[in-house]
């Protein structure tokens, strides 16, 4: 699932991909700071930890002194 609008955020859609695939991917491009991409894996695990078979996953840009606080 790709999801194409970030605001508002496509609840349903989500929920709906859980539940059929079992296992979850969250792919960003960013490095794993705070991102948007990490709010959606925190938000399906906490909405359907028991529908998975297996724990999401995240996977997240790679950091580089560009990217650095």
């Amino acid at each position: 699932m790709d999801l194409r609008t970030l605001m508002p955020l496509d609840e349903e859609t989500i929920s709906a991909a859980v539940r059929e695939a079992n296992r979850v991917v969250v792919v960003t491009e960013e490095p794993d700071y705070t991102t948007f991409g990490r709010h959606i894996h925190s938000w399906i695990v906490q909405h359907h930890f028991d529908d998975m078979d297996l724990p999401a996953a995240f996977i997240s840009g790679k950091e580089h002194p560009l990217c650095t606080l």
